[in-house]
C-alpha cells in the first residue's frame, strides 16, 4: 500500500510552491501582490508553478472570476 506524503502544512502532495503560496496569504490578495510578496518577477511562471496547482488542489480559490 503507498501513502502519500504530506507537506509541511499537512496537505498531501503539495509542492514547495504550493506551500509557500499558502504562507504568503493573509487575505485576498490579487497575483500581482502574491507574486510581490513572494518577490518572484516572471508572471508566467509565477502562474504554473504557484498560482494554479493551489488553485487545482483546492487550498485557495479566485475571487474575481474573469471572462
Amino acid at each position: 500500500m503507498h501513502s502519500k506524503e504530506k507537506s509541511t502544512l499537512g496537505y498531501e502532495d503539495a509542492t514547495p510552491q504550493v506551500e509557500t503560496i499558502l504562507l504568503a496569504i493573509a487575505a485576498e490578495n490579487s497575483r500581482e501582490e502574491l507574486q510581490a510578496k513572494l518577490k518572484l518577477a516572471d508572471r508566467r511562471n509565477f502562474k504554473k508553478l504557484y498560482l494554479i496547482p493551489a488553485i487545482d488542489a483546492g487550498l485557495i480559490e479566485r475571487t474575481i472570476l474573469l471572462p
